[in-house]
């Protein structure tokens, strides 16, 4: 079950995020995937409003939800990687020290956080002279298929092998 910690009320200075909301020990757990479902809605709910009023509010954006795996890290590179592999180079065992790989968590901070990449996508459309979103959206997938397809070019003009 979910741990709901008091980080509102927390000294100045305390090192937890604003962002932070609550501890599960497991991706499954009901309250992880309820406030999954309820930022989705919310995010719909945005999109409707600025796709209907074509216009964008710089104060209010949308939401994503993300995790934070917690657990030992030492003791998971050691269990991935075997006790030789730490040995021959004491900093391996840092390893797993920024990015604990889910599998080896013992529990997993909830995160609600601002999503700027949705924000700034619906504010260049509205910036545009495109007036159907799902025109802009096929334009956009276009621009980002000729990319690729330029940067392929390139790394195999380069004499890399794809």
């Amino acid at each position: 079950m979910a741990i709901i910690k008091d980080v509102y009320d927390a000294k100045p200075g305390n090192s937890r995020s604003n962002n932070y909301r609550f501890t599960v020990d497991s991706l499954k757990d009901p309250l992880y995937g309820q406030l999954k479902t309820l930022v989705k809605k919310q995010n719909k709910n945005w999109r409707d409003m600025c796709i209907q009023s074509r216009s964008i509010n710089e104060y209010v954006y949308p939401q994503k939800v993300t995790n934070m795996p917690r657990g030992p890290r030492v003791a998971s590179v050691i269990e991935k990687f075997g006790k030789s592999f730490v040995e021959e180079n004491p900093f391996r065992r840092r390893l797993f020290d920024q990015n604990l790989p889910k599998e080896f968590a013992t529990s997993f901070d909830i995160y609600v956080s601002k999503d700027t990449f949705q924000f700034r996508k619906m504010k260049s459309w509205i910036d545009s002279n495109i007036k159907c979103r799902k025109n802009w959206l096929k334009i956009k997938k276009l621009e980002n298929d000729i990319f690729n397809i330029e940067y392929m070019d390139s790394i195999v003009g380069a004499g890399f092998k794809v």
